[in-house]
């Protein structure tokens, strides 16, 4: 396991290799719209706990205009990541399933003696499709996210160590959600895929040869081996989605405790006069 996993990497930094200067844009683009995202509540915190309690018109007007900005920006920006993103991936896509057609036509009959040729098209779609998922979606938002989890924490444990301790009481808990879950709705997802290019293989294979299936009446038995195989994707699929929906709806109630602790921390250091409005 613990070869696999620096090889994995590595395959994906290969992957994206020959487009990491726009793989670098992204990533400034987005660490600059986190950036944003982090000053709107400073902004908002200025506006409500010192512009309008202390009646400053000036401080309320330049507040109001840099919320507005900010927003401009962050639109701008989030065009900007967006595009970034959707040329990315249809370059990784295109790319990939070249790279993966060549290597096809090198491959001795033997690979296709044991493999349909539905398997093989469903490999060079859906699972590149999922690869570039990866690429462009998880592996980034994942780098961005942590970046933010960072700038959080350091803005908290300024304001206030206690609030900082008791944000970080909840990681435990998403550890443990992410341990329980992970593995399981790995395993599914693998069991998915396999089940749909076995679809793909035996509804390439009797569409090949429909006139032999048609000539020895073979219709309805066919229509029920599909229809088994079918259900089983049925199934699988299902698990795999209420695994993804407990686990949601887990780490946001483990979100949504934290918030609360989080609050009750700063409402009575405000009520002790200890954390100001505008901090809090």
């Amino acid at each position: 396991m613990t070869t696999s996993r620096p090889n994995i990497w590595r395959r994906v930094y290969g992957i994206v290799r020959p487009y990491r200067a726009r793989l670098a844009v992204s990533t400034v683009t987005m660490l600059l719209l986190t950036g944003l995202g982090l000053t709107s509540p400073k902004l908002y915190a200025k506006l409500v706990g010192t512009a309008l309690i202390e009646g400053d018109r000036d401080l309320f007007l330049i507040c109001v205009g840099s919320l507005l900005a900010v927003h401009m920006g962050t639109n701008v920006l989030s065009f900007l990541y967006s595009y970034q993103m959707r040329v990315l991936g249809g370059r990784v896509v295109f790319d990939l399933r070249r790279r993966m057609y060549d290597h096809l036509q090198r491959l001795s009959l033997g690979f296709y003696e044991s493999r349909s040729s539905g398997e093989i098209i469903s490999r060079m779609m859906n699972d590149v499709n999922s690869i570039t998922s990866l690429v462009t979606g998880t592996v980034l938002n994942t780098l961005i996210s942590s970046c933010k989890a960072i700038a959080i924490l350091v803005v908290l444990f300024t304001t206030s160590t206690n609030v900082t301790l008791v944000a970080l009481a909840a990681l435990p808990l998403h550890f443990l959600g992410y341990f329980f879950f992970n593995n399981r709705i790995s395993h599914t997802a693998w069991k998915s895929s396999e089940k749909m290019s076995q679809i793909y293989g035996k509804v390439s294979e009797v569409l090949g040869a429909m006139k032999m299936v048609k000539s020895h009446s073979g219709e309805m038995r066919e229509s029920r081996s599909l229809v088994t195989q079918l259900r089983e994707s049925y199934d699988i699929n299902l698990y795999s989605g209420n695994l993804g929906s407990i686990w949601g709806h887990a780490t946001g109630n483990i979100s949504y405790v934290g918030q609360v602790a989080v609050m009750l921390v700063c409402g009575s250091a405000v009520l002790d006069d200890n954390l100001s409005i505008e901090d809090y």
